[in-house]
Formats: C-alpha cells, structure tokens, sequence
C-alpha cells in the first residue's frame, strides 16, 4: 500500500455575523492484491473505494445577536475509485455525488442546542462496495435523509 494525500481548509470573516469556509482533500496511492482472496485481480492498481477529491464548503449566518447559526453546507466528493474484480464497474471510477447539509445552533449562555440535516434533498446516492462477487454487492446505499438533534454544555 502506497497512500499520500493533503487537506487544506480556508476560513472567511465577512462580519460579525457572518463567515464561509471552505475545505479540500486529496488522497491518491496504489495498492497490491496478492492475497488468495485477489485470485481475479491480482496485481498493482489505484486505491479502491476512495475519491482522490473532496471539497466541504459552507456559511454560516448569525441572527438574534449571534444566538442563532443556521448553516448550509454542501459536501462533493469526485468519482470513487472501485476494485478491478467488482463486477460492475471493473476499476472504474464511480459517479461521484454532492451532498445538501443543514445545521442549526441556538446558543444560550454556555448552553448550545443544535439540530442537523444531512442530505436534505433526500438524494439517493451510492459508494462503491467489495467486488460485486455472490457475496458483495457492487454498490452500497448511503444514508438518505438524516436528522440529529443535541445539546451541549460548554465550562
């Protein structure tokens, strides 16, 4: 296995109650299947089931005094490298995909009660899975529609 990769993140202050940030990570390498289980594809290829791209960015808007954040954030991640054995993609790279986010945060005090939204939309969006064989699916699901809810206490 051979991985290098970089996460790099900017944050902007456009006042007081307003600010965006923006985060990007690379990842690449290679990795070598000799194992019995790599009877189908064995050999040196790209890592498998990650995406060389990834870009989260969103704002954050204050209300309120700065008691209430509300925050839309957008997750993309490029195509998703897949093994050579998977039956369906064979090495190729899968659709990458965006991802709507959400997040509240009301703010009293040390107190902090926040909610969250992943996938908004509802989007039905997939990663790639093991090689597609009897056992493996070629795909698998990710979440649809999220809520989290919380509260914390800071001292």
């Amino acid at each position: 296995l051979n991985s290098y990769g970089t996460d790099i993140g900017l944050h902007f202050k456009h006042r007081e109650d307003i600010d965006s940030w923006l985060y990007y990570s690379f990842l690449d390498g290679t990795q070598e299947e000799t194992s019995s289980q790599a009877v189908h594809s064995p050999g040196k290829f790209d890592l498998a089931l990650i995406s060389n791209h990834t870009i989260k960015g969103g704002t954050s808007f204050g209300f309120l005094d700065q008691k209430l954040y509300v925050t839309p954030y957008l997750v993309w991640v490029d195509g998703i490298t897949t093994r050579p054995d998977n039956s369906e993609f064979k090495g190729k790279d899968m659709d990458g995909y965006l991802v709507p986010n959400l997040s509240v945060t009301y703010k009293i005090g040390q107190y902090r009660l926040w909610g969250l939204v992943k996938n908004f939309t509802d989007e039905a969006f997939y990663t790639p899975a093991g090689t597609g064989g009897e056992l493996d699916a070629t795909k698998q699901p990710q979440d649809r529609r999220t809520w989290l809810l919380g509260a914390s206490i800071l001292f």
